[in-house]
């Protein structure tokens, strides 16, 4: 695993901008308040330019910001750009609400709830469906901006891995200040495909798995087998607990996703629940 370990080296730029930062500049604040605990001094100069810090934006660089779904980054002496990657397909850091945690949108699907709600309470919805403890050990699917596994820390896990195939994923969270914890020493971080680091893994090495797959599809039917849930129960100490979102992306159709989900887990021997506010299922291995 030496081989796809991540080493995540987390963005240091003058700012972050999002549409809600942007207004509040051009209405005239002198300092703005982030909502990962930064605060920006603004300084107001002739030529409609605006200084964060000693960094000169201009307003017609803020008024597009204002317009705009993503998230901008300012780096010393560079200009203002939007936190994407436009190779393989297209991906970028999407702004939520005025002081909500960024979300990550690849080819126009977003990686977390944000209707009704937004990503934090999405994360902790499944985190708390979880039940992570303290001194638990982790094993954190489909890492995306590594949000559960920064949560599963702050509960007290000792160690969370987490695995992420997409390489474009784990740039983007570099550069997004709400995924900064994911330097944590207690979280590592694989570049990996999630199907077969769980059949690499010992036997009874976890006490927790939150596995967040992408929807259902033809590409991502590996991420629902039951081979890779085999992989689950055998990895997971006796009473240990599998968090598994499903979601409900096939509401308009006869397909029953979350039905067919419990309905493996059940015949390979985990004791299985509704977990309705995270939109997953709870899979318990029993204890004997």
């Amino acid at each position: 695993m030496d081989e796809t370990r991540w080493s995540f080296q987390p963005a240091r730029p003058i700012a972050w901008l999002d549409r809600y930062m942007a207004k509040k500049i051009l209405e005239g604040s002198t300092i703005v308040e982030t909502g990962w605990g930064d605060n920006y001094n603004i300084t107001r100069l002739p030529g409609d330019i605006y200084l964060i810090g000693k960094q000169p934006i201009t307003g017609y660089e803020l008024r597009s910001i204002s317009s705009d779904r993503r998230v901008f980054i300012l780096y010393p002496g560079g200009p203002v750009e939007p936190v994407e990657i436009r190779e393989h397909g297209y991906a970028s850091l999407v702004y939520t609400g005025p002081g909500k945690h960024y979300t990550l949108e690849k080819d126009g699907i977003h990686m977390h709830r944000v209707s009704g709600t937004d990503p934090y309470k999405d994360t902790v919805a499944k985190v708390n469906a979880a039940k992570v403890r303290p001194g638990d050990r982790v094993y954190d699917t489909c890492t995306g901006l590594g949000y559960t596994a920064i949560e599963s820390v702050r509960r007290g896990a000792i160690q969370v891995l987490t695995v992420e195939l997409d390489e474009r994923v784990l740039r983007i969270a570099e550069e997004n200040p709400y995924s900064r914890d994911l330097s944590s020493p207690k979280i590592t971080i694989l570049n990996d495909d999630t199907v077969d680091v769980a059949a690499s893994l010992p036997d009874e090495s976890f006490d927790i798995i939150i596995h967040d797959p992408p929807r259902f599809t033809a590409a991502t039917g590996d991420l629902y087998s039951t081979s890779l849930y085999r992989d689950f129960y055998r990895i997971l100490k006796p009473g240990g607990r599998l968090f598994h979102y499903t979601g409900s992306p096939m509401r308009k159709s006869a397909r029953n996703l979350p039905g067919e989900v419990s309905g493996r887990l059940k015949r390979i021997g985990f004791k299985v629940y509704k977990a309705r506010e995270a939109l997953g299922l709870v899979a318990v291995k029993p204890k004997w």
